[in-house]
């Protein structure tokens, strides 16, 4: 997209050279302003699937390694707001020709990511070198739309030239509105019916961490997604250029950095996350972080996704009977949904963004 404004913007200034007279003077002068571009958030919420907490002793030697065992696959997407179209139009006064106090609106419609969900269910089957294996099932978040108001203070470096940059700095109210995703929906909902409860993780030297199933008296009801879609105050620094096309008409390329006072969270089962994420660093023994236990939670009963059923594994019998204690060698979870949600091991991942970011902005002005 940006290449593409870059290309939009030199075609401007080149199709308008012939027709350039004069600069446009906006000396006690109001402007409008109708332009197009984009804005991309610079915050994002990382996937913890590849965090390591190494514990160490009185001499600083690792003693013990705890390592997230979800499945390192989700570090290659974020959860974030997306980069989206964004229409602004603007108004204007020149208190001289080189100072213009400008007031605008933009609206702006993007997608919110996709939310981690990691599963290990019951009776997988796994390669001999695994100890456990968590599969990823993104969840779309839903859509966000934002509504930036900004005033903005702008000097102008060159006022008589045809080709004017210049710089400014301003503060703003961004209204925020959020529509969660039906998958998102569907995903909080069956979170409220299950019951379940922490996994903690075993640790070792070399590494290797398996959660341990907890006992019936450590399950408990859960609650769904919880959203937090405020409204923030913001202030931002503005640069660009203005190139005057004709009488009353300039073209212009605008970018600003926003700097936003809140931010976007959305949690699970009443914190950030469902399931305690193993913390990126390393710690001595004695402090609170080798005590912590870190985990999934085990959901006996009901699942939170309908990835498969247990059946008959391949090569097996395909009338094999799988409720027979007898067969349990021939059976276990194959991937083929059944319209039920599957018990197992479960980690749910939020956390929260901050607004701000850059924003890019072509188009056009006209002078009264």
């Amino acid at each position: 997209m940006l290449h593409r404004l870059g290309r939009l913007a030199a075609s401007l200034a080149v199709v308008a050279l012939p027709a350039v007279a004069h600069a446009e003077d906006v000396e006690k002068k109001f402007r409008i302003g109708l332009s197009a571009g984009f804005y991309n958030t610079q915050d994002e919420i990382r996937s913890p699937s590849a965090n390591t907490l190494t514990l160490t002793d009185a001499d600083d030697q690792p003693v013990a390694v705890i390592i997230d065992p979800r499945n390192d696959n989700a570090a290659i997407g974020d959860l974030t707001i997306e980069p989206g179209f964004r229409g602004t139009l603007s108004g204007s006064y020149g208190f001289n020709r080189f100072f213009v106090l400008e007031g605008s609106v933009g609206y702006q419609k993007s997608d919110v990511g996709d939310i981690e969900v990691q599963a290990w269910f019951n009776r997988r089957v796994l390669e001999e070198s695994e100890e456990y294996h968590f599969d990823v099932f993104p969840v779309a978040a839903g859509t966000m739309t934002q509504i930036p108001i900004q005033l903005t203070a702008l000097a102008r470096f060159r006022p008589k030239a045809n080709l004017n940059p210049y710089l400014g700095g301003g503060v703003g109210y961004t209204v925020v509105g959020f529509d969660a995703s039906p998958e998102l929906d569907q995903l909080s909902i069956r979170m409220d019916r299950a019951v379940g409860g922490l996994a903690p993780l075993s640790n070792s030297i070399n590494g290797a961490v398996a959660p341990s199933v907890p006992g019936t008296n450590e399950l408990r009801d859960l609650s769904g997604a919880h959203v937090e879609a405020h409204d923030t105050f913001e202030w931002h620094l503005a640069g660009g250029m203005e190139y005057t096309i004709r009488r009353k008409w300039t073209a212009f390329l605008d970018a600003r950095y926003i700097f936003a006072s809140r931010s976007f969270s959305i949690g699970f089962n009443g914190g950030q996350s469902l399931g305690l994420t193993v913390p990126q660093r390393t710690e001595h023994i004695d402090t609170a972080f080798a005590l912590q236990a870190y985990g999934p939670f085990y959901l006996p009963a009901e699942g939170l996704v309908d990835a498969g059923h247990i059946g008959p594994l391949p090569g097996s019998p395909p009338t094999t009977d799988c409720s027979n204690p007898a067969n349990f060698r021939l059976c276990g979870f194959v991937f083929e949904p059944d319209g039920d949600t599957d018990p197992g091991m479960y980690y749910v991942q939020g956390g929260t963004i901050k607004y701000g970011g850059v924003s890019l902005q072509i188009g056009v002005r006209y002078t009264f």
